[in-house]
């Protein structure tokens, strides 16, 4: 799971970096959209209803899902920001 969105992002970033370098227009408004299909809202939503309903360890385990997902979903943007660089940020 990680590394598929590791590698998403990275196309994401990249497509977005060279998308605002053609059309000359910010990163953040082709970066937006393409990042918010990858959040993972889904999994911390599970976490947090295990966590209330006392089931922990099935609580803890989605929060470090997560996190892992959100820890790949930067190293994605980062990796792609080096790839292409944007011509202007905002």
């Amino acid at each position: 799971v990680g590394l598929a969105t590791a590698l998403a992002a990275w196309v994401v970033a990249t497509a977005a970096n060279a998308a605002s370098r053609w059309a000359n227009i910010p990163v953040l408004s082709c970066l937006l959209p393409g990042i918010l299909l990858l959040v993972p809202g889904s999994l911390g939503f599970r976490s947090m209803s295990s966590l209330i309903a006392q089931d922990v360890i099935v609580g803890v385990q989605g929060a470090l899902a997560m996190l892992l997902v959100a820890f790949a979903l930067v190293t994605g943007l980062l990796l792609g920001t080096l790839t292409a660089r944007p011509s202007q940020v905002f």
